[in-house]
């Protein structure tokens, strides 16, 4: 069983793009994993599924845990990460500064049963923090 955290990590969840980032919104399935790990979707006030944020409010939300979506196509979450550590807002955030970085493949993000497997990786990314 996994510790009870005091209160709920803000989680970014990053997908893809570099003028705008998309991201899962309020009825994305990374939401339902964030929730179900103990964390905080920031962007669940996007009314969507998938959609567009402005790079300033995610900046904003100050995400202290940033989860890459791997598609597994060549780029992976390294050039995420980059775009992220370079980004003028982005690098200033919890979770870059601190490199809280939580890499999950495509499969794990869609509904299936690696959902299981991706709930427990966010829950001990989570808690990992001292």
């Amino acid at each position: 069983a996994q510790p009870v955290l005091p209160a709920a990590p803000r989680v970014f969840v990053y997908d893809s793009g570099e003028d705008k980032p998309f991201t899962a919104g309020r009825a994305a399935m990374p939401t339902a994993l964030i929730d179900a790990a103990g964390g905080r979707n920031v962007m669940d006030g996007l009314p969507m599924s998938w959609g567009t944020a402005s790079w300033e409010a995610v900046a904003a939300s100050n995400p202290q845990f940033i989860v890459l979506l791997d598609y597994q196509n060549g780029q992976g979450p390294d050039h995420l990460r980059q775009v992220l550590q370079s980004h003028p807002a982005m690098r200033l955030t919890d979770a870059v500064r601190n490199g809280r970085f939580i890499p999950l493949r495509y499969a794990e993000l869609t509904p299936g049963p690696a959902n299981i497997g991706a709930i427990e990786k966010i829950a001990r990314a989570l808690r990992a923090v001292p």
